[in-house]
């Protein structure tokens, strides 16, 4: 979990970097978004794809809710 403090300015400090306020809502936002949608279908994910070898599979539930992570991003930052 991201640690941070809020600067007067709308931006915040993530270690030493600063973070505009609005982004990182954003990222929250699509993060709790895929979060919730990943819930839902726990216990009926179905192997899409393996990557490195038959044990590191991928998901159908991955894959939508990286889709539905980049859907909410670019809507808002196209």
């Amino acid at each position: 979990m991201l640690r941070s403090r809020r600067a007067a300015t709308g931006s915040v400090r993530d270690g030493g970097r600063e973070v505009s306020a609005e982004l990182l809502a954003l990222a929250q936002r699509a993060a709790r978004a895929a979060a919730a949608l990943v819930r839902e279908e726990i216990g009926t994910a179905r192997v899409a794809d393996t990557k490195s070898s038959i044990v590191d599979v991928v998901t159908q539930v991955d894959r939508d809710s990286e889709a539905l992570i980049r859907s909410i991003l670019t809507a808002a930052r196209p």
